[in-house]
C-alpha cells in the first residue's frame, strides 16, 4: 500500500500484469520509498506469477505522475568527471567504440529500435533484492522480465534480438551497495555512475556478465520491423 501522503483520488489500482494481462500475482516488495525524487509515501511492487514482471499497485494516475519527477535526480547539476590516467582514458575509449559499433549510435537506422531498460532478471536484483537500486517507485511503475517484454514486441510485429551491454556492471554494483547502506540519492544515482570504471575488485563481475548475458544490469533488445511497401 502507499502512504497517507497520496490521496485516494491521486492513485489507481493495477489488477492485471501490464505485459501478459494475468491476474495471478504476489507481493514482491512492500514499503519501497522514493529513492530518486523527494515525493512522500511508500510503494508496493507486485510480481506476476505467470511472466514474473514487477509492477507498482496502486500507482499515481496519469494526471498525478508528474509529482514523482518534480525533483528528479536528473535535474541536479553534475560536473563531468575528468578522465585521469592512461587506463581510465582507455576504458572510456573502449566503451564509446563499443557503443558506436554495437548499437549504431554513430549511424542510426530508421527501421530499427533499441530498447534499453533495467533488467529484472539481472544479477543485481538477484543479489540485492529490496536494495536493488532500480526499484525506483513511483518512477519505475513496471519492470518487465526479458521474455515478457520480448513477447510484447513480437506481438507488435518486431523481430527481436538480445544484445550485450557495455561496461556498467561496476556502477550498478556500487549503486546497490549505496542503497543498502541508506546513502543519499546523489551517491546512489550520480556518484555511482560518474566514478571510475576501472576498479580491480569488480572486474570479475564484468567477466561474469559476458559469460551470462541474461544477468546484465540492463536489458538491451534490438528490434526490427519490416516496413510494408505500398
Amino acid at each position: 500500500m502507499t502512504s497517507r501522503h497520496w490521496e485516494a483520488h491521486e492513485l489507481e489500482s493495477v489488477t492485471r500484469c501490464p505485459y501478459c494481462q494475468s491476474g495471478q500475482r504476489r507481493i514482491a516488495y512492500a514499503a519501497i520509498p522514493d529513492r530518486i525524487g523527494t515525493t512522500q509515501g511508500t510503494w508496493t511492487y507486485w510480481e506476476c506469477r505467470d511472466c514474473r514482471s514487477l509492477y507498482v499497485s496502486p500507482r499515481p494516475t496519469p494526471t498525478t505522475i508528474g509529482r514523482a519527477y518534480a525533483q528528479y535526480y536528473t535535474h541536479d547539476q553534475c560536473d563531468e568527471r575528468p578522465r585521469q590516467g592512461v587506463l581510465d582514458r582507455w576504458a572510456l575509449s573502449v566503451r564509446q567504440s563499443y557503443l558506436a559499433r554495437k548499437f549504431g549510435f554513430a549511424k542510426p537506422k530508421g527501421s530499427r529500435w533499441r530498447w534499453v531498460l533495467t533488467n529484472r532478471d539481472g544479477i543485481f536484483h538477484r543479489c540485492f533484492g529490496a536494495d536493488w537500486f532500480d526499484l525506483c517507485a513511483p518512477q519505475h511503475l513496471s519492470l518487465p522480465s526479458g521474455p515478457a517484454l520480448r513477447a510484447c514486441l513480437e506481438n507488435l510485429g518486431f523481430a527481436v534480438r538480445r544484445r550485450q551491454r557495455g561496461a556498467h556492471a561496476q556502477s550498478h554494483w556500487r549503486a546497490c551497495q549505496a542503497v543498502r547502506r541508506a546513502d543519499t540519492r546523489e551517491n546512489i544515482y550520480i556518484a555511482s555512475f560518474t566514478g571510475r570504471k576501472t576498479a580491480w575488485g569488480t572486474f570479475w563481475l564484468d567477466g561474469l556478465l559476458w559469460l551470462i548475458p541474461g544477468w546484465q544490469g540492463d536489458l538491451v533488445l534490438q528490434c526490427r520491423k519490416n516496413m510494408c511497401k505500398t
